[in-house]
């Protein structure tokens, strides 16, 4: 079975960043998102938008940025208006 993520999986698909040192950086940001937040957090590499599951009913909220992704979980879980 191809791999779904890889490169041209996804005919006109780009990726927004393939340099491995911004890759890289994201790691740390995700496991902080996880960590403090208790979600399931990632970066889309297709859609250049950061993700997370949040709360006990599997909320799905994006934002474009580390900083705005956080403000939305922190709706999501009802800490913030």
């Amino acid at each position: 079975m191809a791999d779904p993520t890889a490169p041209g999986a996804a005919p006109g698909a780009t990726i927004v960043d393939p340099d491995p040192i911004v890759e890289a950086s994201r790691g740390p940001i995700v496991r902080m998102l996880r960590q403090q937040y208790n979600v399931m957090a990632w970066y889309g590499p297709f859609t250049g938008h950061w993700w997370a599951i949040v709360g006990p009913v599997d909320r799905l909220v994006e934002a474009e940025a580390p900083a705005q992704l956080e403000r939305a979980i922190r709706r999501a879980w009802g800490w913030e208006a």
